[in-house]
């Protein structure tokens, strides 16, 4: 995993759908700690699944994160992948009905 150019990405989704300047840092930085822990845990970002936000959120818990940092950390994800289906919806619109 390119993390550079992962944290990039993560930056231009939030960039584009987050109006808030508070709203874009703080899910960009929970999205940050989330892919240091893929990193690590060496998955990539397109094969992470309910079962890998539950782990991390799991560790979190075993590491002593407080609960608010905790929910930051998982909105900021849901949050994320919400956006990319968002936007893979839209990519792939015709315009026809069907």
């Amino acid at each position: 995993m390119d993390l550079e150019m992962v944290n990039k990405e993560v930056a231009d989704v939030f960039s584009t759908y987050e109006t808030s300047m508070e709203n874009r840092i703080r899910y960009i930085s929970g999205m940050e700690h989330f892919i240091q822990y893929l990193y690590h845990q060496n998955i990539e970002l397109e094969n992470v699944g309910e079962a890998e936000i539950k782990q991390y959120e799991e560790s979190l818990k075993a590491l002593g994160y407080p609960d608010v940092f905790i929910d930051t950390n998982i909105e900021s994800i849901r949050k994320y992948f919400s956006y990319l289906q968002n936007k893979n919806y839209i990519n792939n619109y015709n315009g026809f009905i069907e």
